[in-house]
């Protein structure tokens, strides 16, 4: 299972803090959901604006 950071507001995914795509393949994948949580908060994503999904399409 993987989990990906979404922004609520356009259902964009985060590659970086700076950097969004639409399709989650191209996301940034992270093991666990507190990973995923732990890099929002490194990062500084706001927690009302985003958060941790997980990546329903495996490759």
């Amino acid at each position: 299972m993987k989990w990906v950071i979404m922004r609520i507001s356009d259902g964009m995914y985060a590659v970086s803090p700076r950097f969004f795509v639409f399709n989650k393949l191209f996301a940034r994948r992270f093991k666990t959901k507190k990973q995923a949580e732990a890099y929002m908060i490194s990062s500084g994503f706001d927690r009302r604006a985003y958060t941790a999904c997980e990546l329903e399409v495996e490759t």
